[in-house]
């Protein structure tokens, strides 16, 4: 579940703060919300809880970036454009357990959610470098 009041404020964010460097913290912020759930999961539950919460920020951050975003890029199709990326994304939740389950068994629940962290982590600094690439390409 994404916290309301995260989209509320990514919302809000979005209109002063470059998408992508919201992107970028936002997603940095999931991972770090994975990391802690992977480190803490034999503690407390409310450790866990709190690492959830950090995760559901750095998700619910990027919501409306990610949608405005997205919207921009097809500005005569939007609702095809929202309509697409709402596929792909409950297409990709539908099809995460049938995989999910096949690297649960080979890991622990603590070497998933560092496995979860590390895609994260990799994917902010593959999208960074990526920009900073096209950057000094336009310039």
């Amino acid at each position: 579940m994404v916290d309301p009041f995260s989209v509320f404020v990514g919302g809000k964010i979005s209109v002063r703060v470059p998408t992508l460097k919201i992107l970028l913290i936002s997603s940095t912020i999931a991972g770090f919300g994975s990391l802690m759930f992977g480190t803490l999961i034999g503690a407390d539950p409310y450790f866990l809880l709190i690492s959830f919460m950090v995760f559901g920020v750095g998700i619910g951050l990027s919501t409306v970036p990610i949608m405005t975003y997205i919207m921009d890029l097809s500005p005569h199709s939007r609702g095809a454009a929202l309509g697409m990326t709402n596929f792909v994304r409950l297409i990709g939740a539908a099809m995460v357990p049938f995989g999910g389950q096949f690297v649960r068994d080979m890991l622990s629940s603590s070497h998933l959610f560092y496995l979860s962290a590390i895609l994260i982590f990799a994917t902010v600094f593959l999208v960074w470098w990526i920009c900073e690439e096209k950057r000094i390409v336009d310039n």
